[in-house]
């Protein structure tokens, strides 16, 4: 007896598992409900990439095009670009499951549905390249599982939630019409994840907050055009892990610290950037000009040597940044990895150092329009890699024949993600040399 009822208490047992598994595999109806309410919202699809779906294949929608379900048979990613339009269906925030939301460049418009809020699970929200007006919804503050958020391309207004600068590892904001404020709560409460913050190109006002000093992953950090006041803070330099900083475009003032030479890994500096002048002049002509962002930056005192000087560094790019001093005499060395130095129209003094010459990668030098004085240490500055070399508008005397003609190392060489700011017009290889009149 006591057997036979151990043996109907396994086959129990199987049956139930057997069940919840295939219970638990079962694709989730509501789920399909909710993507052909999405569908229905798009206007149009050129590329018939959701063509197939429909209620006839409802019940195997995890094997749609864009979409991926996880063990439980809930859509736990959803991934199309490429959609001609339409607006962002409140029925995506049904799918509870839901981890990454992918649907950049869909020329979707209207606003951010509140509802996407209930996405507790969301790990990755890319909406980035398409139209999207209006403020954010405060329920994406619910979004805790957070760990990349790309809205940049939109016309999204209002205030940057505190949540996304924090505790997101990667943020990018950029080219959109966001105002206020950079947030300061976000910062203050913690932000060691945070890796990657792009907030170019909107109306942000008021001063760099100081509390970005406390991000001590932080990498990249983008806050170029934008109407940004005051200076630079001192405990940027507490951003140890600080790659790239490009604060170019706005209307900063006092001095560059030197408590920024502390980013040791700090390979990108943009400080001031004059590339699209031109450009916004000529779409002035068209009734596009949006006078703002050109670059008002103008800093006081000298260019610190702690910076200049930073054993990283590739990229220092500063023209007409008000920037006064000395360059440094000493202090370079043989594992200098600087490619691209810009100090045109500035307040740059003293001699051009011989001692520039041992950057060996050094690919762009421009000191035009300065104070420099001096003979032009010539043989010194035969380096290999240089295409792009300008020092018109001095007091500088003597003459430069060339440039050496070896390989160029490969230490210089930066990241094409560190360079992507970078428009290098009528600058294609060919070697430039602008001495001025001697």
């Amino acid at each position: 007896m006591c057997r036979f009822l151990v043996v109907v208490v396994v086959v129990l047992q199987c049956l139930l598992f057997h069940t919840f598994a295939l219970t638990a595999s079962v694709p989730n109806s509501n789920d399909a409900l909710s993507l052909l309410a999405f569908k229905n919202s798009v206007s149009s699809d050129p590329s018939n990439l959701i063509q197939q779906w429909n209620n006839a294949t409802s019940s195997t929608f995890c094997n749609w095009r864009g979409v991926t379900c996880g063990g439980s048979g809930r859509v736990t990613a959803l991934r199309v670009t490429g959609l001609g339009g339409g607006q962002l269906s409140p029925s995506l925030g049904d799918l509870y499951e839901l981890r990454v939301l992918s649907l950049p460049g869909n020329m979707f418009c209207g606003e951010i549905p509140a509802i996407l809020g209930n996405l507790r699970h969301l790990e990755v929200l890319e909406l980035q390249q398409n139209n999207f007006s209006g403020k954010l919804p405060f329920q994406m503050s619910y979004l805790h599982s957070l760990q990349l958020v790309n809205l940049s391309g939109n016309a999204l207004s209002g205030s940057i939630p505190s949540c996304f600068v924090g505790s997101v590892r990667t943020v990018d904001l950029s080219n959109n019409r966001f105002s206020g404020k950079i947030p300061v709560d976000g910062l203050t409460n913690g932000c060691d994840s945070l890796d990657y913050l792009r907030l170019s190109h909107n109306f942000l006002i008021d001063e760099i907050p100081r509390q970005i000093g406390k991000c001590r992953n932080l990498r990249y950090l983008f806050l170029d055009g934008n109407i940004l006041e005051g200076g630079i803070p001192n405990e940027i330099g507490f951003a140890s892990e600080l790659r790239v900083l490009d604060v170019s475009r706005n209307s900063l003032t006092g001095r560059v610290p030197k408590a920024l030479g502390s980013c040791l890994k700090l390979s990108v500096i943009l400080l001031t950037d004059l590339s699209d002048d031109e450009e916004e002049e000529n779409e002035g002509s068209l009734g596009y000009n949006d006078s703002f962002r050109g670059e008002f930056n103008a800093f006081v005192g000298n260019v610190p040597h702690e910076v200049l000087l930073i054993p990283r560094l590739q990229v220092f790019w500063a023209p007409r940044a008000n920037l006064a001093g000395r360059l440094p005499g000493r202090g370079w060395t043989d594992s200098c990895a600087l490619r691209v130095l810009n100090l045109g129209q500035n307040y740059v003094s003293g001699v051009v150092p011989e001692s520039l010459g041992i950057c060996r990668n050094l690919t762009f030098l421009d000191l035009s329009s300065n104070s420099l004085v001096g003979y032009l240490p010539s043989q010194q500055l035969r380096v290999p890699c240089m295409v792009y070399f300008n020092v018109s508008n001095n007091n500088i005397s003597g003459t430069l024949s060339g440039f050496g003609n070896g390989s160029c190392g490969s230490t210089g060489t930066p990241a094409a993600k560190d360079l992507e700011f970078l428009e290098w017009e009528g600058y294609n290889g060919t070697l430039v040399f602008l001495f001025g009149d001697f």
